[in-house]
């Protein structure tokens, strides 16, 4: 039986919370420089005054037609928009992403986003039961301050899927509903972290089913 669980859930079960809450009474909170906004639309977001963002995920992936197409413009009132920033690419499907905002200043925000790229398209056979297919999952953080963009490669992990047919496992198909990587403050100090959720099966004979938890450190990465 498949089941899914949003990092919220992760979360909960992990006692995040009762650890967030440790730290806020043993010490001084110190001043965020971030702070976290919730994002609603499913394929745009307005994340500043001026700065808007468009995800399109096409096709069936992996696919033929497979592909994502990412745009990020700067639209004032008097101007046509202008893009500062855009990423398209094939046999690839391109999360929701998850948005931060400087506290001390109002146009310095960023977002973070993951990408499943598919490296190769298996043959399904009549012969084969079970194929063995491959992917890249990588984020991406974006930090934007008016028209200056900056990009940085924040992770990058392969990750191997076992497919009956068109059934496979891990099934990313559940990444339309849930997002599998989340901005909180774990520690008590100004930078947040970055917790990204991960499963693949190992590429040993006998294949097993891994999953895990990573947390990226914000101000290691700045």
């Amino acid at each position: 039986i498949t089941r899914f669980m949003s990092l919220k859930e992760l979360f909960h079960n992990l006692k995040i919370i009762e650890t967030r809450k440790k730290f806020a009474t043993e010490s001084v909170a110190l001043p965020r420089l971030f702070k976290i906004i919730e994002s609603y639309d499913e394929y745009s977001w307005r994340f500043t005054p001026y700065h808007h963002l468009t995800i399109e995920n096409e096709g069936i992936c992996p696919g033929q037609f497979c592909r994502t197409n990412i745009n990020l413009t700067l639209q004032r009132l008097t101007d046509k928009p202008l893009t500062i920033w855009d990423h398209v690419s094939s046999n690839t499907f391109a999360s929701k992403p998850v948005f931060l905002v400087t506290s001390n200043k109002l146009y310095t925000s960023g977002f973070a986003i993951k990408f499943w790229q598919w490296k190769d398209l298996p043959e399904h056979t009549e012969k084969a039961v079970i194929t063995e297919q491959t992917l890249v999952e990588r984020i991406l953080i974006i930090f934007v301050n008016y028209t200056d963009v900056q990009v940085i490669n924040a992770s990058e992990c392969d990750v191997m899927q076992l497919c009956h047919k068109l059934n496979c496992q891990p099934n990313l198909n559940s990444r339309k509903q849930f997002n599998s990587i989340k901005v909180k403050y774990i520690d008590n100090n100004n930078f947040p972290e970055l917790i990204s959720y991960w499963s693949s099966y190992n590429t040993d004979s006998i294949k097993a089913l891994i999953s895990k938890v990573q947390v990226i450190k914000m101000d290691s990465i700045m």
